[in-house]
């Protein structure tokens, strides 16, 4: 019996979510001829995300905004060599869109992915595992009716 409880122990260790701390993130995108630098950005849920956003065209007057909606981020329109700055804490998982709004960027999009620690997935360890476990039960079993 001891060895069912102990399989049962590592099963609940791999599947109970641990403590994952926040950590700051810092992303530079840079917007020019109608792309981003950066088309994915990955973060863990809760991190504190700094944006810094240049506009890298050399002529001042060829404009770009940046829109992350999902986290209320809204930078007006700013002109070439100018930089804006957004800070946010990614509080919720998912794909979330960013994007310059402006008409003829629709090319300018990207993706930021909030990936959430504490979901874990049952790998082949837990397979593993729960054959180990089922195979001992059956054997505690078997010894028990002799």
């Amino acid at each position: 019996m001891k060895a069912v409880a102990c399989l049962i122990g590592l099963v609940v260790i791999l599947l109970v979510p641990g403590n994952v701390a926040a950590t700051n993130r810092t992303f530079v995108i840079e917007l020019e001829n109608i792309r981003l630098s950066v088309a994915r950005i990955e973060v863990d849920l809760n991190d504190n995300v700094s944006l810094v956003i240049y506009n890298n065209e050399s002529n001042p007057l060829v404009l770009h905004d940046f829109h992350l909606g999902d986290f209320g981020i809204t930078i007006t329109s700013f002109g070439g060599g100018q930089v804006r700055y957004a800070n946010f804490t990614a509080n919720k998982a998912g794909s979330f869109q960013y994007a310059c709004h402006l008409v003829g960027h629709e090319s300018m999009r990207g993706t930021l992915v909030v990936r959430d620690p504490n979901a874990r997935t049952p790998g082949p360890e837990f397979l593993v595992l729960t054959l180990l476990a089922a195979m001992v039960v059956t054997l505690v079993r078997a010894r028990g009716k002799r």
